[in-house]
């Protein structure tokens, strides 16, 4: 009777370890699995997070290169129209320098079949519009040109609109008045546009090393400030920032090269 009872409980206490055994086995396979589960979730995080970042890098160089492509579009299209601007008055000026005249001592001078110099026509009564007659216009633009292409009267800083008038032989009244009429802008944009014209080919130079301040006082701004707000105001952009964007784009296209 004993022996049976402990083959009872034999067999009883062996059922219950192979239990506990297949629960600790199907306990250790779940964590395992879970384990495995928990560790591919992570690389599958990581690797996302890395291709997150791959495409944010990606992303950002491409609208950095946007970005600069547009700022040098932007700068270069400032150049041109800056040279065409040139080119245009230079095409249009030209009739009006190409004629048998001469600059003797800031006056000038045009000479008629009766050979009558050009103070006498200014003295003539104004053609009834605010402007004299179309020859004496003609005339007086070919003056005012010939001051600033030739004598470049617009870094002089103390220039004014009277000065200016007097240097030519005319008043200015008819100088402001043929110099909006010619280029539709008033005395100081058309004096400022001729300084800043000039600043933009110094700072467009590979070895400029010009200053504001004598930037300024080369081109006839009174100060400095003056020399920033108009070239801010004409260009879009100050000085510094213009020529940290030429050199910008001279640096790429070398490396380009």
């Amino acid at each position: 009777m004993m022996e049976k009872y402990a083959i009872a409980r034999d067999s009883i206490r062996e059922s219950k370890n192979k239990r506990d055994i297949n629960s600790f086995k199907v306990k250790f396979e779940t964590e395992k699995k879970e384990l495995l589960i928990s560790k591919q979730k992570g690389e599958l995080r990581m690797r996302a997070i890395l291709l997150c970042l791959v495409v944010f890098i990606l992303i950002a160089s491409t609208c950095g290169f946007i970005i600069y492509i547009r700022n040098r579009n932007r700068l270069f299209r400032l150049i041109v129209e800056q040279q065409k601007e040139f080119t245009t008055r230079q095409n249009k000026y030209a009739p009006y320098l190409d004629k048998n005249q001469e600059i003797k001592e800031g006056k000038y001078e045009e000479y008629d079949k009766d050979s009558q110099n050009y103070t006498n026509y200014i003295k003539d009564k104004s053609s009834g519009n605010g402007l004299p007659s179309q020859k004496k216009a003609d005339a007086i633009w070919r003056a005012i040109l010939l001051a600033m292409e030739t004598n470049r009267i617009y870094t002089d800083p103390n220039v004014t609109r009277d000065s200016f008038a007097e240097r030519i032989g005319t008043n200015h009244t008819w100088l402001t008045a043929i110099i909006k009429d010619r280029t539709g802008k008033s005395y100081t944009q058309f004096i400022n546009s001729w300084r800043i014209n000039e600043a933009v080919k110094i700072l467009s130079e590979e070895n400029c090393g010009y200053t504001n301040k004598e930037l300024s006082e080369l081109l006839g701004f009174m100060t400095p400030q003056s020399f920033y707000n108009t070239f801010r105001q004409q260009m879009g952009m100050s000085p510094a920032r213009f020529r940290q964007d030429i050199l910008s784009v001279s640096t790429a296209d070398k490396t380009e090269d």
